[in-house]
């Protein structure tokens, strides 16, 4: 204190100083203002020049200061963003209690029964790594989710055990219908029993445990049953498990939020009781009163000192040593703070009051910004941001003073975006450069990214992921051939030598090998790798629910009008349709308005005939116009569908196809043959959907269903049919049952040489000259079906041997927003149009 003020100390902000025309002092540190264009590009700015200054000048990070005028304002960008960069920190400001994932996990043991049990919010308390409950096994998560999906609740209360007994005998009633040959769907529902059967007893256990919150209490006994159910759930001992989860630096601050909490929970019964004693409150106000303490409660961190980058308040950051000191945020009314004249008060009437007078606030960052220039650090780096969202910032006064007085660095260029990248984003950009060549830059890039691996060895391990992940994103962007990251696993015997032993003698189902037809890729994920995606809750009935009941109403109604020996004249009979589809639907697990209203969709009101009555109009006029009548319903071979939905006509063998030595077995089932006098058949598939086919997808091995129960239907009903010649197959159609606008039958391809009664002929009919093969020739229905026979062999040998690249049509919306694997196909659009566009020549 008793050295004279250096030259730089009496020139910088004297504009009276006599001396001023001379050079500018110098400073014993170097001084870099840098800006940014925004507060997440300055934070990024910041942690990518700490770790530049630690790798390249070997200062310890614990050596470098941080500071904000506004640090609370930045803490969110710095967890954010030097977590990124991997740059240790030691931020000294609060956290918030409210915002600690254990401190969430205990309030959701109030908001569960708070807000009636709400699914959503039931599932975040059991997801919580947290929740170990102490007298149960865990629950699991999926089970419980599925089980809400599948019983239409948003809210665990009620009577939703009622609901669950009933699902659950719906569930055993399709096992015991199903074929044990099956088997992919006889398992599925099986396990989802089993896990029901096991989730929903430990379920009940944690619901009665919640339940005790529900009734009043005093903020006391609240307290008390609060403990408990966080002991139950396993919360207070969070500590004492293997919480492998976290690292050790999360859980050094989920133990200080804990002891926070617990201190905090103690106080909030004491002030409460002083408030209202011995009142009882309801769940909603306890939960309420905690949740206002915590939302202004905050936490620290242990503030170690030797480790990492040092960031802490402008104050503090004076009583630190450090080597290289930056300080952040440097823009007008932060810092300088805004100069304003209180209307209310005079300087002398703040001054009695104990206030800072206004204009001495200047006068404070003035001398803070004094004892920043003079620290005995090697650099001093400022910042600021240009714009704060879309509003313009002024950079502080001070740093014009300091530019215009002293010799500082000041950059008038924002930082690069190279730069600015961080590990991962450095090697994203060299693999997006390898298909157009890897430049001198790109290896810049990449030596820059091996020298920041190497200042944390316990990252080593990433260079081999980053290089397989380099090795893939080239395999994938060569043009001309799919490589084994897009599907294509020939080159890997031993996985071919499983696929042979698998598929080799194995059934195959129509559908699956439809699938595989559009997307092989999309066959690998959902019937090799067993992969599907979690269905969101519906409030009516699913696609399936609904199919199965349409199905089972229409095989009931034609059995029963083939023993009444009435099926000539089906619409003759619409009360005993709508019996029974009364019965099948009231055997649906299911209750509510909206399944009222599914119910008069079907069988209509007093303003409305109904889905039913609809279509036994549409089979009048069928019948009148083409002379084929219902004959067969539901024809299984290979046992495929349910048993009690199987036309006596069925076969227990799957139907065999042999071709040039190859052999292959198929399963399946046909939903309705219809005949004329003259043995000529016409093949139905029921659809409650949507319902479009062209010929076009099955000239392209897209649509088989229908064409290979045509192709096979002979061998089909060779045992019901003996001694008499075989069916002569001429049609294949979608009967669409969706509604009353939407049930009609729709040809997908017939003979126009069969001679049906159609007033004119559109693209089913072949041949015709809009249906064409590769040789430009018109394709006849017969020439059709001995196509179809070859894709199912070329079908089949490609998934014995590996061959599962992604699908040929990626622009189509199957693929492209109602595929369940779009989010990790990793397709290459471009590519996979250019192959099919090179093949199609």
């Amino acid at each position: 204190q008793h050295q004279p003020p250096q030259e730089w100390e009496r020139r910088l902000f004297n504009h009276h100083y006599e001396d001023n025309s001379r050079e500018a002092p110098p400073l014993d540190k170097d001084v870099l203002i840098q800006p940014a264009n925004s507060r997440q590009e300055e934070v990024a700015f910041i942690a990518s020049y700490v770790k530049r200054l630690h790798l390249s000048q070997q200062i310890p990070l614990h050596k470098i200061a941080l500071t904000f005028p506004t640090l609370e304002d930045y803490a969110p960008l710095i967890h954010e963003i030097f977590s990124r960069y991997e740059v240790p920190y030691n931020l000294s400001t609060g956290f918030q209690l409210s915002q600690s994932p254990l401190v969430r996990s205990f309030l959701l043991v109030l908001e569960v029964p708070m807000l009636g049990y709400e699914v959503k919010k039931l599932l975040q308390l059991l997801s919580s790594p947290f929740f170990r409950p102490t007298e149960q096994p865990p629950v699991d998560v999926s089970v419980v989710k599925a089980l809400a999906r599948e019983l239409r609740i948003t809210h665990f209360h009620g009577k939703w055990k009622d609901a669950f007994e009933k699902h659950l005998a719906y569930l055993q009633s399709r096992v015991d219908e199903a074929d044990l040959e099956d088997e992919y769907e006889v398992l599925q529902i099986r396990e989802q029993i089993e896990h029901y059967r096991e989730t929903v007893p430990l379920l009940e256990n944690i619901l009665d445990e919640l339940h005790q919150l529900e009734q009043r209490h005093s903020v006391t006994k609240f307290r008390e049953q609060f403990l408990k159910l966080l002991e139950s759930c396993g919360f207070l001992d969070w500590y004492k498990q293997n919480n492998k989860e976290l690292s050790p630096l999360e859980e050094e601050r989920e133990y200080r939020a804990f002891n926070r909490f617990i201190k905090l929970l103690d106080q909030f019964s004491w002030i409460v009781t002083n408030l209202h004693g011995e009142q009882k409150l309801t769940l909603k106000e306890f939960q309420q009163y905690l949740g206002l303490l915590l939302s202004q409660a905050t936490y620290n961190l242990r503030e170690w000192s030797d480790y990492g980058v040092q960031i802490m308040p402008r104050l503090e950051v004076l009583s630190t040593l450090p080597e290289v000191l930056i300080f952040g945020g440097m823009i007008e009314g932060d810092f300088p703070r805004p100069f304003t004249r209180d209307v209310f008060f005079s300087d002398q009437e703040r001054e009695a009051l104990g206030l800072t007078a206004t204009e001495d606030l200047l006068a404070q960052d003035r001398y803070l910004f004094y004892q920043i220039l003079s620290t005995p650090v090697q650099k001093l780096i400022f910042t600021y941001p240009r714009f704060q969202k879309e509003a313009p910032r002024v950079p502080s006064n001070f740093l014009n003073v300091l530019a215009d007085q002293l010799p500082v660095n000041w950059r008038s260029q924002v930082p690069s975006a190279l730069f600015l990248q961080d590990q991962q984003s450095l090697l994203e950009r060299v693999a997006l450069r390898i298909p157009a060549g890897i430049r001198p830059a790109d290896l810049a890039a990449l030596r820059k990214w091996l020298e920041l691996t190497v200042a944390r060895p316990d990252r080593s391990d990433m260079l081999s992921f980053w290089l397989q992940r380099m090795h893939s994103g080239y395999a994938k962007r060569q043009r001309e051939r799919f490589s084994e990251y897009e599907g294509m696993l020939q080159a890997y015997p031993e996985i071919v030598k499983r696929l042979q032993q698998r598929f080799g003698e194995s059934v195959f189902s129509i559908t699956r090998l439809e699938t595989f037809a559009f997307c092989p890729i999309q066959f690998f994920f959902r019937y090799i790798a067993g992969l599907e995606e979690a269905e969101e809750v519906e409030p009516g009935l699913t696609a399936l629910e609904r199919g199965l009941m349409v199905h089972n109403t229409l095989f009931r109604f034609y059995q029963q009008l083939r023993e009444q020996n009435a099926l000539m004249r089906p619409w003759e009979h619409l009360e005993l349709l709508r019996e029974i589809a009364r019965e099948e639907l009231a055997a649906l697990p299911f209750s509510g308005m909206l399944f009222e209203l599914e119910q008069e969709k079907y069988l209509g009101n007093e303003h409305s005939p109904g889905l039913w009555e609809t279509f036994l109009n549409a089979e009048a006029e069928a019948i009148g116009q083409l002379g084929f009548y219902p004959a067969y319903f539901e024809v299984a071979f290979g046992r495929a569908g349910r048993k009690s939905e199987r036309d006596p006509a069925s076969s227990p063998e799957p139907v065999l196809l042999e071709r040039d030595g190859k052999r292959l077995r198929l399963i399946g089932k046909v939903d309705r043959i219809d005949l004329n006098p003259a043995g000529q058949a016409i093949l139905l598939d029921y659809k409650t959907g949507s319902a479009a086919s062209h010929p076009r997808e099955v000239l392209a091995g897209l649509s088989l269903q229908l064409p290979v129960y045509a192709m096979v239907l002979p061998q089909i009903l060779a045992r019901a049919r003996p001694g008499q010649p075989p069916l002569d197959p001429v049609m294949t159609a979608i009967y669409q049952v969706k509604d009353e606008e939407n049930c009609q039958r729709i040809p997908e391809i017939y003979d126009r040489e069969a001679g049906l009664n159609f007033e004119r002929h559109g693209t089913a009919a072949l041949p015709n000259h809009r249906v064409l093969d590769e040789s430009g020739a018109q394709v006849s229905f017969a020439e059709m079906l001995e196509r179809v026979e070859g894709y199912l062999f070329d079908y089949v040998e490609r998934i014995r041997s590996g061959q599962f690249r992604h699908t040929r049509y990626p622009e189509e919306s199957a693929c492209e927003s109602y595929c369940e694997f779009r989010r990790i196909c990793r397709k290459d659009v471009g590519k996979l149009i250019e192959n099919r566009e090179m093949e199609g020549q």
